[in-house]
């Protein structure tokens, strides 16, 4: 049996916002890019294009909302047969499972929709439904490594509520716990690939283009007309391509930039909770650090929320 915790509906619409935050813009940018590989021309992109993208967004919203709800509730829930700690572990995890439940989720169902919008509107095949699908998936992970320090930043304050009341999570491990020794690693890979891969398709689909025209240029030409038809035609094929693939790496740069800024600021607000506790101890007035987190800055954090709680215990 358990009892949703006063403020969770709260929380999750300020949660939902963040996630909104993250995946709209990021949506947009997406469906522009993998719009050409899927089939959809650029003369779309005025027109039909962005009510493609819209009810893709649409479509991801729904899910992240439904499903980010449920997850907020499950790790806010007080349960009669908790055992120490179990509360605030289920609140650190949440951020990661926002991430991997949630927004893989809701980028899943929009890059879905997206493409069966197209196959309904444009006829176009229907395994562009599935290709786009399987886009977004790969897509929401960059934005995911944002979101979860969005959320953390939401929730650190119930983490500490949590952890004030002498509650101590027991580190679980695994893909919900992450530590900085191997996440921080994982997020420059997936900005990495991400580049990689969002620039190989842009420049697959511009290659296709470039192979048709040229077919039919050289069909229709003879001789030197031929050749200097193909010579401009690579040329503006060249041109054409720069373009998307210099915007992307823009994009993911600025993306990766404030990644980098909010993992600078979180470590400066994580040393700075720990420093003040221990300047309360020396102080004769021991409080707890405001920080709670799975990583090893979390673990600082609880050993020396630990000293202050039997410091307190001496004191009194």
């Amino acid at each position: 049996m358990t009892a949703p915790v006063h403020g969770a509906g709260a929380l999750h619409r300020r949660i939902f916002a963040r996630i909104l935050l993250t995946a709209v813009p990021s949506a947009i940018v997406a469906g522009y890019v993998i719009a050409p590989g899927l089939g959809l021309g650029s003369d779309m992109y005025g027109d039909t294009l962005p009510w493609l993208v819209a009810a893709g967004i649409g479509a991801a919203s729904g899910v992240q909302w439904a499903v980010s709800g449920a997850l907020v509730r499950a790790a806010l829930a007080a349960r009669s047969g908790d055992a120490p700690g179990a509360r605030l572990a289920r609140i650190l995890e949440l951020p990661r499972r926002i991430e991997l439940y949630s927004n893989t989720s809701g980028w899943l169902a929009g890059g879905l929709v997206f493409g069966l919008a197209a196959v309904v509107w444009h006829g176009v095949p229907a395994t562009t439904a599935l290709a786009a699908a399987g886009l977004a998936l790969f897509a929401s992970l960059f934005p995911g490594l944002v979101l979860v320090m969005l959320v953390e930043d939401v929730l650190r304050p119930a983490a500490v509520e949590e952890a004030g009341r002498g509650s101590r999570a027991a580190t679980r491990g695994g893909f919900f716990w992450p530590r900085q020794r191997w996440y921080l690693p994982y997020a420059f890979a997936v900005a990495l690939v991400s580049l990689l891969v969002f620039s190989a398709f842009v420049l697959l689909s511009r290659y296709r283009v470039a192979v048709g025209r040229l077919v039919s240029e050289a069909g229709a030409r003879d001789g030197a007309l031929a050749a200097e038809a193909l010579r401009e035609s690579l040329e503006a094929q060249a041109r054409a391509t720069a373009t998307p693939v210099v915007a992307i790496a823009l994009v993911l740069l600025v993306a990766f930039a404030v990644t980098g800024v909010l993992l600078a600021r979180r470590q400066a607000r994580a040393v700075g909770a720990v420093e003040a506790s221990l300047r309360s101890m020396a102080a004769g007035a021991p409080e707890l650090p405001g920080w709670a987190s799975t990583d090893e800055l979390g673990d600082l954090a609880a050993a020396t929320a630990d000293i202050a709680l039997e410091m307190r215990r001496a004191f009194d």
